[in-house]
């Protein structure tokens, strides 16, 4: 069951929204929340070639970047903290320094489950989204990332391929006993061979019959588009508001994560992702 959710806070729009994702979760089954930004001095004051005579600018222009990076960090759990003491959440907000994903990693050994934004700013002038990409490379607990916006809707969408990262993906999502917060579940897996696609989703099905749940099976085939548009595009036509995946998966049927299936479909989908390896 779910009991502590870990959410990554970096004072972004999508930090935002993770938090409302998690404080609604956490009120809903009844659990704590721990907040985590995090100071990426490394980033920061990574070495980095300068004109001679330019090394006392450099420090001062670091000593700028920590300062404006402390100070959003810093007002991020603080607003984290006041938000969970708004809504009843029992939570601590922590601030820490070093490589984000290395502090969140270590500190998710604590946590059921990873909330973080689509798109993450701890480096203030860094590239958007890189510590989740990082994160999912091997993420300790599932993730569940979040866009901009929150959708209202109660169904839920499982892209299953048979993979070992599918399973595991589904296994923990029923675990955390996260399905009692939705309504309608459908499962998607995309196979050339229909036959061994019906087979597939069937061990899908099997193992949420096993909890209680009822889903509708859906086999396409391949030759209908890329893999990560046919996902999204099916998650918009079952009216999904939340996609469960797993980060790897079998490449001769979909090429996931760091080919580009997964990794556009973090980019592109506009409803929270569930994903676990």
């Amino acid at each position: 069951m779910l009991r502590r959710i870990l959410v990554a806070l970096d004072g972004s729009p999508y930090c935002e929204r993770a938090t409302e994702l998690a404080l609604r979760w956490a009120k809903q089954v009844q659990a704590s929340l721990t907040g985590l930004g995090v100071i990426d001095e490394p980033e920061i004051c990574a070495p980095e070639p300068v004109p001679i005579g330019g090394g006392a600018f450099k420090l001062e222009l670091e000593e700028t970047r920590l300062q404006e990076a402390r100070v959003t960090i810093e007002a991020a759990v603080e607003q984290f903290r006041r938000r969970c003491q708004q809504e009843g959440i029992p939570c601590q907000g922590l601030v820490d320094v070093g490589l984000p994903v290395e502090q969140l990693t270590r500190e998710a050994q604590r946590a059921d489950l990873v909330v973080i934004g689509q798109q993450t700013h701890f480096r203030l002038d860094g590239e958007p989204g890189r510590t989740v990409h990082a994160l999912l490379k091997g993420p300790p607990r599932p993730v569940v990332v979040v866009p901009e916006q929150l959708p209202s809707r109660k169904n839920v969408l499982v892209a299953y391929d048979g993979s070992l990262q599918a399973s595991r993906a589904l296994w923990a999502f029923c675990q955390l006993g996260l399905h009692a917060l939705f309504e309608q579940f459908h499962v998607l897996t995309l196979d050339d061979d229909q036959q061994r696609g019906v087979l597939v989703s069937r061990y899908a099905t099997e193992m949420l019959q096993l909890h209680g749940i009822d889903a509708t099976p859906q086999v396409l085939s391949l030759s209908e588009g890329s893999a990560d548009r046919m996902i999204l595009r099916v998650a918009e036509e079952r009216q999904a508001g939340l996609l469960v995946m797993g980060c790897y998966g079998r490449a001769s049927l979909v090429e996931w994560f760091l080919g580009t299936t997964t990794l556009h479909v973090i980019q592109q989908s506009t409803i929270p992702l569930f994903l676990y390896q």
